[in-house]
């Protein structure tokens, strides 16, 4: 009988369980986008309410007595909602870096689950190091073969389309796609991330189906494969 989730070496001296720490990490990083995302579209609404203010300021009646106090009054609201606009561009290029980050920790782990390579604190500090060290690179390593076709046929395929070398034929899956925003009443989206980082999510959200909670790893290391395969008595 197998425990994968208990935290232990391999008496086989096969890979050790998925880590429980590995696992928080790129929860937390997964967490970070969302966050990341959630202010985006908070800077953007504020950024369109700056812009109302604007619009209703300059829609005022100017009198000869009021004249000057109005055009103050509109040099404030346009100061804000520059003020607002810088905000939200900062906002989007956080997002942008934290799906960068997301997607090299988990190309890492990926890679780690095909290959089998020991689960234990480096290879969470790997993932880690992967993670700051792409954090303004768009370009991720391609992820290895695995030789299991339903997996490699979808995250090939998500890295193909990365690459442009391959066209999405259909839309990721609503499980598989970032959290939306909540209520959007009478404002707008903000602008969408360009084609390579969309890709780049997509990516990310594919990769983390198989990579979660080790369930590829065990599926291609399985334990009772490992017990068959030692000599007896060892």
């Amino acid at each position: 009988m197998s425990y994968p989730d208990v935290a232990a070496p391999d008496p086989l001296g096969g890979p050790e369980p998925w880590p429980t720490e590995l696992q928080r990490t790129l929860d937390r990083m997964k967490g970070a986008v969302e966050l990341a995302h959630r202010a985006q579209w908070s800077a953007h609404r504020r950024w369109e309410e700056a812009e109302r203010d604007v619009g209703k300021t300059a829609a005022l009646r100017e009198g000869e007595a009021d004249a000057e106090w109005h055009a103050l009054l509109l040099e404030q609201a346009q100061a804000r909602s520059t003020l607002a606009l810088a905000h939200r561009e900062q906002a989007t290029e956080e997002a942008v870096a934290a799906i960068r980050r997301y997607a090299h920790a988990l190309c890492a782990a990926y890679t780690a689950s095909v290959e089998g390579s020991p689960a234990g604190a480096d290879l969470t500090a790997a993932v880690v190091a992967a993670a700051d060290a792409g954090r303004d690179n768009p370009k991720v390593p391609k992820p290895p073969v695995c030789g299991l076709h339903r997996v490699d046929t979808a995250v090939q395929g998500a890295y193909g389309t990365l690459a442009g070398t391959r066209t999405r034929k259909r839309p990721l899956p609503k499980q598989m796609q970032p959290s939306a925003r909540s209520v959007w009443k009478d404002f707008t989206d903000p602008p969408a991330h360009d084609l390579a980082v969309r890709r780049l999510q997509d990516l990310s959200w594919t990769l983390a189906s198989y990579v979660n909670g080790g369930a590829l790893r065990r599926e291609l290391h399985p334990p009772a494969a490992r017990a068959e395969a030692s000599p007896a008595g060892s």
